[in-house]
């Protein structure tokens, strides 16, 4: 019997409503692992330590992903995950970006294991604009499955 491993990302966005903190839109897409991802997952099983998954970060790019990327095309922001959960075969991260934290048209999302540069797991092009007095919740998530 053959398995294979089917390893899926996906982004989600969530806004906020600025006076009651309510949600007001959510934006879904599915994002593309990189090589320097699937690198990572290889180095973890060949018994190396690599260092964890730590942040999202935003860009402006909105370039379509590549999965030679190694970074953000235009990275705007970078915020340290606010959350990880996990169950069985998903795991999810969230990072909360503040009021007047980047601000502007996002094009582009990844998550990364440093607070600088680092090994970048993921891209996906996005079109979110985020103005001065809204905050948003940024979540990754990862599924595995058989497939």
């Amino acid at each position: 019997m053959l398995n294979k491993m089917n390893l899926k990302g996906r982004i989600i966005i969530f806004k906020k409503d600025k006076n009651t903190g309510d949600l007001v839109e959510v934006f879904r897409t599915e994002n593309m692992i990189v090589q320097t991802g699937f690198d990572w997952f290889v180095d973890t099983l060949d018994g190396l330590a690599p260092t964890v998954w730590s942040h999202i970060a935003i860009g402006t790019n909105n370039t379509v992903p590549n999965i030679g990327q190694t970074a953000l095309l235009a990275e705007l922001a970078r915020e340290a995950f606010s959350d990880t959960d996990r169950e069985p075969t998903l795991w999810r991260a969230e990072a909360e970006f503040a009021q007047g934290v980047a601000t502007g048209t996002w094009g582009e999302v990844g998550v990364f294991n440093a607070a600088a540069a680092g090994t970048m797991l993921n891209r996906a092009v996005i079109n979110v604009t985020k103005a001065i007095d809204e905050a948003v919740t940024v979540r990754f998530e990862l599924s595995l499955s058989n497939t």
